[in-house]
């Protein structure tokens, strides 16, 4: 489902990223599953993709 562009599926890896579930935790890649879902105008992942890159979470900051 993630790879069909379905937003719900990519929020909801991204969730499992974010927080451990299932599979290793890693901040990063739940960017990268938000990003997709935001693209698609996904409101909650683009809550996410906004809070993440304030507070540094999975992102180099500069």
């Amino acid at each position: 489902a993630v790879k069909q562009d379905d937003k719900s599926a990519q929020f909801s890896l991204g969730n499992c990223y974010r927080m451990g579930l299932g599979v290793r935790q890693d901040n990063r890649k739940a960017l990268d599953s938000y990003i997709l879902a935001a693209n698609q105008e996904h409101s909650p992942s683009q809550l996410w993709v906004g809070y993440i890159c304030e507070t540094g979470l999975g992102v180099v900051m500069d």
